[in-house]
């Protein structure tokens, strides 16, 4: 299980962060190779947590001897097909139907709105419905097979809390990151690039500022101003001067929506005063 849980949460993390920040910095992995690497990391990752708890509630040591007697059987039992195909599935849904929704957002990633979070993990769910129980139409011979009610009984409510974690957890997770990010991208990560390393990403960062919902708008800014206040005060006067250029570029009444929802940060900062 710890071979599926570590590189599915720490190490898939770090790889989508530096895959994100290569997108903003140097304008690489968008299309389908990043979608590729993203998802097909996802996919090996819930396979390998799938065959721990197997092997954890079948109480075997990994890969023992029992196990594959066991997965011998089973596909003898019901051939290698339905397993295959509905691991088939799983992962063409995570790459294809979920990947190319995810390139449809767009970039850069506070583009996302929450409603599009939502729908994204909705589109998560079907394709590990499918891959754990295709692994283990391979490695158990009689899964599937309800022969008492309790069974249902129990499984029933955990299937439900794992719906309830990747769905509305997942989303309330993404978007608290998201907003990290920001914080971390004006107050320290920007700062310690170059002049034309912050220029490029902030130039995408207020453009996508000015043609998002006003409410989404307000969510970024005040993450910023945040983050800036707690900053020292050569970071605060470096992103102030490099922001506002930012925004000189933008045509005017793109200008005018962001600076709107500046100064309406700013009034709620100060009180009014």
């Amino acid at each position: 299980m710890a071979l599926g849980f570590i590189p599915l949460i720490p190490l898939r993390g770090m790889t989508k962060l530096l895959m994100r920040m290569a997108r903003l910095i140097r304008d690489e992995w968008y299309g389908w190779w990043g979608i590729i690497l993203k998802e097909t990391f996802l996919a090996v990752t819930i396979l390998g947590i799938a065959l721990g708890f197997h092997h954890v509630f079948m109480g075997w040591v990994p890969f023992e001897a029992r196990f594959w007697e066991e997965a011998r059987k089973a596909i003898e039992h019901r051939g290698a097909w339905p397993g295959l195909l509905l691991m088939g599935f799983g992962y063409g849904w995570l790459v294809f139907v979920r990947g190319s929704y995810k390139m449809r957002i767009g970039e850069p990633f506070i583009r996302e709105t929450v409603l599009q979070t939502w729908i994204k993990e909705l589109l998560y769910v079907p394709g590990v419905v499918a891959l754990v129980p295709g692994v283990m139409f391979l490695v158990e011979e009689h899964f599937g097979e309800f022969n008492k009610p309790s069974m249902l009984a129990v499984g029933i409510p955990f299937f439900l809390w794992g719906l309830l974690c990747v769905t509305a957890f997942r989303v309330l997770a993404q978007v608290n990151q998201r907003r990290a990010l920001v914080q971390q991208m004006v107050a320290v990560v920007l700062p310690a690039h170059p002049p034309e390393v912050r220029r490029k990403v902030l130039r995408k960062m207020v453009a996508s500022l000015a043609e998002m919902p006003e409410r989404q708008r307000l969510f970024y800014i005040r993450a910023m101003q945040e983050a800036l206040a707690e900053a020292p005060e050569e970071v605060r006067g470096l992103m102030g001067r490099e922001r506002l250029e930012a925004l000189a570029e933008l045509p005017p009444d793109k200008r005018r929506t962001v600076m709107a929802s500046m100064d309406r940060v700013l009034f709620e900062t100060t009180g009014g005063r």
